[in-house]
């Protein structure tokens, strides 16, 4: 077994000092600090919200066939990804809601996101109540790629 450091707190040498942390297989010792795909967090970073690439999804359902797969270019990890509702009359929301009788209720059945290192699948759950054709329930949702990795379960 090889011992590989993956994370430096001080001095990197290389003159700069902070957090350093690369990704698993590359040690934060040796690692070149601008090869930024070997790197999860460097705080000499001027900016570490890097945006792979950002979209609209439309079609939004509880069936299998409204299920929507997005593609990108593949990245050496799997990345983060948020997807946000678009409602009717263009609010964006974490979760969306409708209105009730004097009260809002939520809907508690939130898009379902699976990512892979170059596609990601969303949709409702398949046989929720939900449907894309209730004005209740936004049938589109913006989503973006952060060019952030993301932990994978061993």
């Amino acid at each position: 077994m090889t011992d590989v450091c993956r994370m430096i707190l001080g001095a990197d040498g290389n003159g700069a000092y902070g957090v350093f942390v690369t990704l698993p297989g590359f040690d934060a010792r040796t690692a070149d600090p601008a090869d930024n795909l070997k790197w999860a967090f460097r705080s000499d970073w001027s900016r570490i919200e890097n945006l792979h690439q950002v979209g609209r999804v439309t079609g939004l359902g509880p069936s299998s066939s409204l299920q929507k797969r997005v593609d990108f270019p593949a990245l050496p990890y799997i990345p983060f990804v948020s997807v946000r509702y678009e409602s009717a009359i263009g609010t964006m929301q974490d979760d969306p809601w409708c209105k009730g009788n004097y009260v809002e209720q939520a809907y508690f059945t939130p898009l379902r996101v699976h990512v892979g290192l170059d596609f990601f699948r969303v949709g409702f759950p398949v046989g929720s109540s939900q449907s894309a054709a209730s004005p209740a329930v936004p049938a589109s949702a913006v989503y973006f790629i952060w060019k952030i990795p993301v932990a994978v379960p061993a």
